[in-house]
C-alpha cells in the first residue's frame, strides 16, 4: 500500500445499458499505510452521450496485508487491487451520475 503514493495514468469504462463511455486520465495518490486520497482528472475518449470530463477527489482504504483497495463515497463504490510491484491498479464498481448508476472498470499504471 505504501507504493500507492505518486503519479498514475490509465483508462476506464463507464457503462449503463447500451451506453458505454471511455475515459483516459491521470492523477496523484497521496497517503501512507491503509488510507489514501486520489485526485483524478478524467477526459472523455469515446462513446455517445457521455460527460466530456470530470475532476474527482476520492478517499479510500488499502488492506496492507492483501493490497485490496476500497473506495466508498456517496456516489462511488469500487474495489480492486494493486499488484505486488506496486505499479498497476485494477478496480471495478459503480458510480452514480445525475441519478443514474454506471458500472465502472479502471486500469491504472504508475508513472
Amino acid at each position: 500500500c505504501d507504493a500507492l503514493q505518486g503519479s498514475w495514468a490509465g483508462t476506464g469504462v463507464a457503462k449503463i445499458g447500451l451506453i458505454k463511455c471511455h475515459y483516459e486520465g491521470d492523477g496523484t495518490i497521496f497517503g501512507y499505510g491503509s488510507v489514501f486520497q486520489a485526485s483524478l482528472r478524467l477526459q472523455h475518449s469515446g462513446g455517445e452521450l457521455c460527460p466530456d470530463r470530470d475532476n474527482l477527489v476520492l478517499t479510500g482504504n488499502c488492506d496492507v496485508d492483501t493490497g485490496v483497495l476500497t473506495i466508498t463515497t456517496q456516489d462511488v463504490h469500487m474495489q480492486g487491487s494493486v499488484d505486488a510491484e506496486g505499479t498497476h491498479i485494477g478496480m471495478k464498481g459503480d458510480m452514480k451520475l445525475n441519478g443514474l448508476k454506471f458500472e465502472l472498470e479502471t486500469s491504472l499504471d504508475k508513472l
